[in-house]
């Protein structure tokens, strides 16, 4: 299997970006050098329009100065496999990389113009960082030296020490490739925090306060268990304090709509939509969404219909939508 590197840097820029365009998906080119198989730069091109299912790039408006080597694009999604259109977008482009949805450290693949999956390593080059400090150190050294605050004898021991220490640093650090853990711990790829709260979807609550909803579901559906440690572990749209809703929770959203609760219409009238493109709540007949209220202590929750309005005891895979507030 061919094997590309990716600096650290673009690599966040490209989470950042995507976790900026979310939920519809962004596009770039990937800058560096063939030869050598390095990803060292992205760049945006102007005028790309994106939207939850696609992202379409002009790609006259490249300049023909830069070395663009591939491509790169976001799922809004946990999917990153390659549909008919980015094969034939990877067709042209020796590296390709889909990001996907929460756009960690590991929420990515890479494709080569046949769209076959390559491996792609991480690499640290803050390297140059350490170098600087310790010959720092060894500046410091000499000139205490030409002062004779200490004996020239010492002087060549520390400066033996101190490069033999740098020489250590090189040899196990260079080329180094981040583990997944080591990225997300040392380089924060975290959402920025900033008041999202009224470009969300939300509703006013049966008990007076505010509900914010996720704009769409989550990726799969899943048991009870998952349901609740998904929503509580999920950081995403600048917010870390998102949780599975409660049976009263959405019961709220029904509480505005007429009495028959069974119109697209009215769950879509009784959410304030906001400025993030919302996948509405599916009331098809059948479709169940979890909700927090448990059945009993150690059992699961209860899981809502909203095609009736009804809740019930379940077992199985259901779908969820996190919520904040309430």
């Amino acid at each position: 299997m061919e094997n590309w590197r990716i600096k650290t840097k673009v690599l966040l820029s490209i989470m950042e970006l995507a976790k900026a365009s979310f939920p519809n998906e962004f596009s770039g080119m990937l800058v560096g050098d063939k030869d050598k198989k390095l990803i060292d730069d992205i760049y945006i091109i102007p005028a790309t329009h994106s939207s939850r299912n696609s992202s379409t790039i002009r790609l006259d408006l490249v300049p023909m100065s830069m070395s663009v080597i591939g491509s790169v694009h976001s799922h809004p999604s946990s999917n990153a496999n390659p549909s008919r259109a980015d094969l034939n977008l990877f067709s042209t482009k020796d590296i390709n990389i889909i990001v996907h949805y929460p756009y960690a450290s590991n929420c990515f693949l890479a494709f080569n113009s046949k769209g076959q999956e390559i491996g792609i390593e991480i690499i640290w080059f803050f390297i140059k960082n350490q170098c600087f400090y310790i010959i720092i150190i060894i500046i410091i050294i000499i000139m205490k030296t030409r002062f004779q605050s200490i004996s020239p004898i010492v002087a060549k021991i520390l400066l033996v020490v101190v490069s033999a220490i740098l020489v250590i640093i090189i040899v196990l650090n260079w080329g180094r490739v981040f583990t997944t853990s080591s990225l997300d711990k040392n380089w924060g790829i975290e959402s920025t925090k900033s008041d999202t709260n009224a470009l969300l979807p939300n509703i006013l609550t049966n008990s007076g306060t505010r509900l914010y909803i996720y704009p769409i579901d989550a990726p799969i559906t899943s048991s009870w268990a998952k349901a609740v440690s998904y929503c509580q572990n999920l950081d995403s749209i600048g917010y870390d304090d998102w949780h599975l809703p409660s049976t009263l929770q959405l019961l709220s959203i029904l509480s505005a709509c007429t009495k028959q609760r069974k119109s697209i219409a009215c769950i879509n009238a009784a959410i304030n939509k906001g400025d993030y493109e919302t996948e509405w709540i599916d009331i098809s007949a059948g479709k169940y969404y979890w909700t927090s209220t448990q059945y009993k202590a150690d059992l699961d929750g209860f899981a809502m219909a909203f095609e009736s309005g009804g809740y019930n005891y379940k077992k199985g895979a259901y779908s969820v939508r996190c919520v904040r507030g309430g």
